[in-house]
C-alpha cells in the first residue's frame, strides 16, 4: 500500500479538517502502520488483504486479510482523482467488511480481554479508522450484554 489513505487515491479528509480520527473509536482499540505501530501494548491485528513487504510474521499475532478492502476497491481509490474518492471508498468499504460479521465478532472477543491494535502497511490513516469504528460498535453491544 502506498501512502495515502487505503492507496495512493487523495487523503481521508477528516484528517486534515481538524475532526478528530478517534472519534467513535473505543479507547481498547488503537490503529496504526505496522511499519510504524502506535507504542500501544495489545494485540496486533494486521487487516490488509497482502502481506506487507519487509515485515516478520512476528511483528502481528493475528492476519485477517478479509478485513481489508478488496483488491478492486483498492484498485479504483488508488487511482487517485479517477474513479472514487475517500467517501465513496469507505463508504463501499464498510458495505464490504459487513460481511465479515465473524471476524469482526474476534476483533471486538479480542478486545474485551485487552488492548487490540488494528495495523495495515499505509502510513496514512485509511480504511483502518472506519474499521476501528465499525468493530468498537461491535465491543459496545458485547459490552451491553454483560
Amino acid at each position: 500500500m502506498t501512502s495515502a489513505g487505503a492507496g495512493g487515491g487523495a487523503d481521508p479528509p477528516a484528517q486534515h479538517e481538524g475532526a478528530d480520527p478517534t472519534d467513535g473509536v473505543d479507547p481498547r482499540i488503537a490503529t496504526g502502520s505496522v511499519y510504524r505501530p502506535p507504542e500501544v501494548e495489545g494485540r496486533r491485528v494486521l487487516v490488509m488483504r497482502r502481506w506487507p513487504r519487509g515485515v516478520a510474521k512476528t511483528r502481528v499475532q493475528e492476519w485477517f486479510r478479509e478485513l481489508g478492502p478488496s483488491d478492486g476497491l483498492l484498485d479504483q481509490y488508488q487511482q487517485g482523482a479517477g474513479t472514487i474518492d475517500w467517501p465513496a471508498f469507505e463508504a463501499a468499504y464498510l458495505e464490504e467488511v459487513g460481511q465479515q460479521g465473524a471476524l469482526l465478532d474476534q476483533i471486538a472477543q479480542l478486545a474485551t480481554a485487552g488492548a487490540v491494535v488494528l495495523l495495515c502497511g499505509s502510513h496514512w490513516p485509511c480504511h483502518r479508522l472506519p474499521l476501528a469504528r465499525h468493530v468498537s460498535a461491535r465491543l459496545e453491544g458485547l459490552d451491553n450484554l454483560r
